[in-house]
């Protein structure tokens, strides 16, 4: 295939910009070039009108589509093109989602109905129960009110406050366990002199004010995490 040509230019009508190339870059040019018969200066100016004829073809597209979107959604699997589009642009640039399936999920979601009655109080008794009033948790839902709230959306608010509930369940049942017995704390110091650190680095790592802070249900946890640091510490030590 025939490469195109680079329209000359007379050296003064040129502008004149000193280019810095990293290194390797040159002799890359100068190969392609050296293939395609010409300067590496028309080598480069090849390169860069080629890209911003790219890029520019590329803003007009997504241009064309933010213009004329309510009738690009009309065509048959004119959808389904552009989500896979915007899915392998996501691949290589890391966007969570493209422009136009953000404007249509928020669209669809927006036509959504909200909750019924009896789902609203069925969340609002949750909040209740967790002591809490309906201000925390239509700000962490992002919605001006309970009713607000779309039906699409009704199991994952309830699965938050079902979290919510567990986790302070847990929480106080752990604090009502005891603490582990004078032998295990002595055990846990013993591993840890032998790890080589100090108390004050264990009680740091567990967030509690002492070893003898420490739960009964923890002991077992604690005392196999150290042992496998002990463990790991003899096997990584010169011989």
């Amino acid at each position: 295939m025939a490469k195109k040509s680079v329209k000359k230019i007379a050296a003064k009508d040129a502008d004149q910009y000193m280019l810095r190339l990293p290194p390797g870059l040159r002799d890359q040019v100068a190969r392609r070039a050296a293939e395609n018969g010409r300067s590496m200066n028309t080598e480069i100016i090849d390169a860069i009108e080629k890209h911003l004829r790219d890029a520019d073809r590329i803003t007009k597209l997504w241009d064309l589509f933010e213009k004329h979107r309510e009738d690009l959604e009309a065509i048959p699997h004119i959808w389904g093109a552009v989500e896979d589009l915007e899915y392998q642009v996501q691949r290589l640039t890391g966007d969570s989602m493209g422009s136009l399936t953000e404007w249509r999920y928020e669209k669809e979601r927006a036509a959504r109905p909200p909750i019924t009655a009896e789902q609203a109080a069925e969340l609002r008794g949750l909040v209740k129960e967790l002591g809490r009033d309906e201000a925390w948790f239509v700000e962490r839902l992002r919605v001006p009110s309970v009713e607000a709230i779309k039906d699409s959306d009704f199991s994952d608010a309830k699965g938050l406050l079902s979290q919510e509930r567990d986790r302070r369940r847990y929480e106080k049942e752990r604090a009502a366990r005891p603490p582990i017995t004078a032998e295990q704390a002595a055990e846990i110091r013993g591993l840890v002199k032998e790890r080589g650190r100090d108390e004050a680095w264990l009680v740091e790592s567990l967030r509690v004010p002492s070893i003898e802070a420490i739960k009964d249900l923890d002991f077992s946890r604690v005392k196999r995490i150290l042992s496998e640091m002990i463990d790991r510490r003899k096997k990584n030590a010169p011989t």
